[in-house]
């Protein structure tokens, strides 16, 4: 009997209509310099060559890749994501967005900062973006934050105190992107933190909720993620303004009944 792989990290990346762009993701993935992961592709149901591009990297990437291709739409990325999660196996858990890249040693930096801080969830709190299709060595990229500023210079463990970490995310000092954060997965599935199924912004509910349970939440200085936004984007689909005011108010109005949910 084969013995099961079991890798130090899990990847976990919904897959939806990427097909310019999940090529070179996967290759981000495979030329990383720490080798011991799982690579978790949750294909929504694409419509272009996004599966079958993954699929044809399933033999590089030997047993740490795997390919799941869901029989229906789900209409957003929080069902994915939370199929990723269930079937990881790792120490460590990224979820990461299959149009955007990481540089070559982010898997090294991650691993080794989370074991020397015993962190459940590592917050990085800048990243690079650009607007280029194809990322190479001669590709601008620009530094960029979705939070204020006052960067720490090395790994930094946040307040214990709740009160004070709700006072600092009201004045922005906790953006919400998934990609930023390194999780310890036993902090996940034992606090049963889920993305909801909504249309969008489901991952500002998920990193709430981390932000509210981690014992151990540390900053970080490390910057690793290229972030780029596909054409296929929710928010860069054109809408007529009425649809368009009629998505967010019902994001919005379900949003803050989860929130409401979770804070009793």
């Amino acid at each position: 009997m084969t013995k099961q792989f079991i890798p130090a990290i899990s990847i976990v990346a919904p897959t939806y209509n990427v097909e310019k762009y999940v090529e070179q993701f996967l290759d981000s993935i495979l030329h990383q310099s720490f080798k011991d992961y799982e690579l978790i592709i949750i294909d929504d149901c694409s419509t272009d060559r996004s599966a079958e591009i993954a699929e044809s990297y399933i033999e590089r990437f030997g047993d740490r890749m795997r390919l799941i291709r869901r029989e229906k739409n789900s209409g957003g990325d929080a069902i994915p994501k939370n199929t990723g999660i269930g079937l990881s196996r790792g120490k460590y858990l990224l979820i990461l967005d299959s149009d955007d890249l990481i540089l070559k040693d982010a898997l090294e930096k991650l691993y080794a900062i989370a074991e020397e801080t015993q962190a459940d969830v590592l917050h990085a709190e800048r990243y690079f973006t650009t607007d280029a299709e194809v990322v190479d060595k001669t590709t601008k990229l620009r530094l960029e934050t979705a939070e204020a500023g006052g960067f720490v210079d090395k790994p930094t463990r946040v307040t214990d105190d709740l009160a004070e970490r709700m006072k600092q995310y009201s004045k922005s000092r906790f953006f919400w992107f998934h990609w930023s954060k390194f999780f310890r997965r036993d902090f996940i599935l034992e606090n049963r933190i889920e993305l909801p199924n909504l249309p969008a912004s489901s991952d500002l509910v998920f990193s709430f909720k981390c932000l509210c349970l981690a014992k151990n939440y540390v900053r970080i200085p490390l910057v690793y993620n290229i972030y780029r936004q596909s054409e296929g984007s929710m928010t860069r689909k054109n809408l007529s303004a009425e649809k368009f005011v009629k998505k967010w108010v019902t994001i919005l109005v379900d949003g803050l009944n989860v929130m409401e949910d979770f804070m009793r």
